[in-house]
């Protein structure tokens, strides 16, 4: 009877630990043990060089940058007094900003986290950036989980100010859905969530190139998984939505790594076959891409990968 209650009572000890891991180590595997770029020196800006090349980075997003002026617009907006000093925070969240384009994505998670609302979409785009191309296979899920979680506890109003800070949402929910089977993303009304988020930021800013890729995405992973016939009747999901939005994004950012992965990898679900010459040509096009930022190196790389295993 001892050796029974001792048993019970470390098994009741590692069970506690297991629940209470998500507050402590595994918080902190999550936050804070991520793997680093190697080629960050390759793609480091100056703020002046960050302000230059500004227009050719963000053609992907359309996000403007962050001076004091859009500091000032991002309090009015939120129904703040602006920061006592909007300059700082500007240098703030450009230095936020150079870390990710130069792939130090932790620290532009951190730098980010550091500005409150300020740098919302930056954490969690430096978030799921590094769920995508950095993280470990097996710690991909645990990333979005937590991420899947904060957009439910602190969820973004539309607004057309704070624009990228709703479409980050559905970008996290759509990384999401790829992690889980069709029955958990329809059970969580997760297609229906996405295609809210991108169809009100296309209305709202249609020069919204990854926001065109992403809804490309939505149709081809839609149809991939239910069908054409339930695509359609059920989501309003076709192939012919699918190309026209990816066209549409290639159109407004042809430099984009990201744009021509997702839309070789999205025509070769619908039908390979089919689009094999376009799928080829995107291919061609990532092939002989090159980076701007390590965003793109980080895509070029993973995409690569997933086609060369596709066959191409």
């Amino acid at each position: 009877m001892p050796l029974r209650r001792t048993f019970a009572l470390l098994l009741l000890t590692w069970a506690t630990a297991q629940a209470g891991a998500p507050d402590g180590r595994r918080a902190t595997a999550l936050d804070e043990n991520w793997r680093k770029f190697g080629h960050h020196q390759r793609f480091e800006l100056t703020r002046e060089a960050l302000r230059e090349h500004w227009p050719v980075l963000h053609q992907r997003d359309a996000e403007p940058f962050p001076d004091a002026e859009r500091i000032r617009a991002l309090a009015a907006d939120l129904g703040r007094a602006p920061p006592d000093d909007a300059l700082a925070t500007a240098r703030a969240m450009q230095d936020a900003w150079r870390a990710y384009h130069a792939g130090r994505l932790h620290d532009a998670y951190r730098l980010a986290r550091a500005q409150g609302p300020y740098g919302y979409y930056l954490a969690e785009r430096a978030w799921v950036a590094y769920t995508g191309t950095l993280a470990p296979e097996d710690m991909r899920l645990p990333l979005l989980e937590a991420a899947v979680r904060r957009v439910k506890a602190n969820p973004q109003p539309r607004s057309r100010v704070r624009l990228n800070a709703y479409w980050v949402q559905g970008l996290l929910l759509g990384q999401y859905s790829r992690h889980v089977s069709t029955a958990v993303a329809r059970e969580r009304n997760i297609p229906d969530r996405v295609s809210r988020v991108l169809e009100w930021v296309l209305e709202h800013r249609p020069d919204h190139a990854q926001a065109w890729i992403n809804l490309g995405a939505y149709h081809s992973e839609i149809i991939e998984r239910v069908g054409w016939l339930l695509a359609r009747m059920t989501y309003g999901a076709s192939a012919e939505h699918a190309l026209d939005a990816y066209e549409r994004g290639l159109a407004l950012a042809p430099g984009m790594a990201v744009g021509y992965g997702e839309a070789a990898m999205g025509l070769h679900r619908i039908d390979a076959e089919a689009h094999r010459a376009r799928i080829r040509e995107y291919v061609a096009r990532l092939r002989g891409l090159q980076p701007k930022d390590a965003e793109d190196f980080l895509e070029k790389r993973r995409s690569l990968k997933r086609l060369e295993a596709a066959g191409y």
